[in-house]
């Protein structure tokens, strides 16, 4: 019996250990396993986001502070120098630390995203460390597994871009003026850098401040020579990724009258002699008074083009109108609330047969035309059959609507660019007025993404923003704005962005836009 003892004492003591040893491995292979997928993970986020968000490291017994700023590992040693982490203004890593729970075992993952000590200069890489702790048999076990990403050529070999107009490609200034002309350089294909030129003499190119609009006292940014190729270029551009910049051409006070036709040129750095694309403009220097229009000036037998009856009166918001602020790595744009329907983008200047004056802005978001009538005798339709009075710009808004009505009850705008990330606060501006003089305004407004395929179903974003207005005291059109804040999302592959009004009050509301006189927009923070 003694000696049975031993043996079978020594044998439980064995498979207790096997049986510890093997759950020891397996919980080392998941820990391997998650460390792994982590990495991947963080491999398919846009190099210009792969950082922490700024502010978002305290507290991590992993960082410590190098000179102030922070830095991985805590406590360095000879195999691993300490790195200072990557911040940036809506970093994907916000915060740096989750927990997941596999098998009745809950890991912890730290990961942190460093600039390698060995850089050399003019190299854009970046470390991606990942960390993963778990509790088993009384201590804290580790799995580590680090990678350097570098902010290489992926996708299509080709380049594949649109050079496009912002604002007019005629542009009319007097002696003494800077004539300022706007394009959009977006990417379709590959990342890619594009050197920019002009054949036109004394010209500088600046970069648009994000609102498409050309100011002198915010658009002062001089686009860069990124390559060191001796032309200025627009940096590297990820794919669907765009840039809005201005060529300007200060006019000496004593020039004469004179029409000057130029190109404007964009050229694939990665495609040398080839990959470029064009768009031709016009500046025309005159002495005499320019008259702004919407509408070009027709010739002497051409029929003058209608103007409408009412002149459009405004009252401004109680309270100015928030401004999203920029966030790195995002574009600041307002897409303008325009009547285009899903089908067709109709020409400009709009055709005579429509009374109303339309906007020119090249980032429109199109209305939702989901069982509304188009007219047959105009390219731009109209919301509502009716309107507020005839010739003016007022659209019809009935009461009773809420945001799962349908179109024929609500004000729905959606963009066409699917796979967008969005960061911070979104504002929808419009003019808006009682149907009948007197009675209160009541409009409440939400963003939603939605698929456009499968399914289609759409998402409601954060809350319900709304506007009342009573007593309402203007004598014509009142400006308002909703704002939302919803931090930062995706709306993902084949879903775009939308926003949704509806009257919640008792009468019918006139909305003012898509009119010179009421450039209402949908701002926001993309990429």
């Amino acid at each position: 019996m003694a000696i049975a003892t031993t043996i079978l004492t020594a044998f439980a003591y064995a498979t207790t250990t096997t049986l510890h040893a093997m759950r020891i491995a397996r919980l080392n292979q998941q820990a391997a396993d998650l460390v792994t997928q982590q990495l991947e993970k963080m491999r398919d986020v846009p190099f210009g986001s792969l950082a922490h968000a700024s502010g978002g490291v305290a507290g991590d017994p992993h960082v410590a502070s190098c000179s102030g700023d922070p830095c991985y590992p805590s406590v360095p040693d000879d195999g691993e120098p300490q790195e200072t982490l990557v911040l940036v203004a809506g970093g994907v890593l916000n915060p740096q630390i989750s927990t997941v729970a596999v098998n009745n075992t809950t890991y912890t993952l730290y990961t942190y995203v460093t600039t390698p000590a060995d850089n050399e200069v003019g190299e854009e890489n970046r470390r991606v460390t990942v960390i993963a702790e778990w509790s088993a048999y009384g201590r804290t076990w580790s799995k580590t597994e680090s990678s350097v990403v570098t902010q290489t050529q992926r996708g299509l070999p080709l380049p594949e871009f649109k050079l496009t107009p912002v604002g007019p490609s005629t542009v009319t200034v007097n002696p003494g003026v800077t004539a300022a002309f706007g394009f959009q350089l977006s990417n379709q294909g590959a990342p890619d850098q594009w050197n920019i030129t002009a054949d036109l003499p004394d010209y500088s190119i600046v970069l648009d401040d994000g609102d498409d609009v050309y100011n002198p006292a915010t658009d002062t940014t001089p686009m860069s020579d990124h390559n060191g190729d001796g032309t200025v270029d627009s940096g590297r551009l990820e794919p669907k990724q765009s840039l809005v910049f201005w060529v300007l051409r200060p006019v000496p006070a004593d020039a004469p009258n004179s029409t000057t036709d130029f190109g404007t040129t964009a050229q694939a750095v990665s495609q040398e002699g080839g990959g470029a694309a064009t768009v031709q403009s016009t500046l025309v220097v005159t002495n005499a008074v320019i008259t702004a229009s919407p509408t070009p000036t027709t010739s002497p037998s051409a029929s003058p083009t209608p103007t409408p009856s009412e002149s459009p009166g405004t009252c401004a918001a109680t309270n100015p109108q928030p401004t999203p602020s920029t966030v790195a790595g995002y574009n600041r744009k307002a897409y303008v609330l325009h009547n285009s329907g899903s089908t067709s983008w109709p020409s400009f200047p709009l055709p005579g047969s429509d009374p109303i004056p339309g906007s020119t802005a090249m980032a429109p978001m199109y209305l939702d035309m989901n069982g509304v009538s188009i007219p047959s005798d105009r390219d731009l339709p109209v919301y509502s059959t009716d309107l507020v009075p005839s010739g003016t710009p007022g659209r019809l808004l009935y009461p009773g609507g809420s945001f799962t009505s349908s179109a024929s009850q609500v004000l729905d705008f959606r963009t066409q660019n699917p796979n967008r990330d969005y960061s911070g606060t979104m504002v929808l501006r419009l003019w808006v007025r009682p149907a009948v003089s007197g009675e209160p305004v009541s409009l409440a407004a939400r963003v939603y993404k939605r698929k456009t395929n499968g399914n289609q179903a759409t998402t409601a974003l954060g809350t319900v923003a709304t506007v009342s207005i009573d007593p309402f005291t203007c004598s014509g059109f009142q400006e308002v704005w909703f704002s939302f804040a919803l931090g930062s999302w995706s709306t993902g592959n084949n879903t775009v962005l939308g926003v949704r009004l509806w009257n919640t009050g008792s009468g019918k509301v006139a909305l003012a836009y898509d009119h010179g006189s009421f450039p209402a927009t949908f701002t926001v923070v993309e990429r």
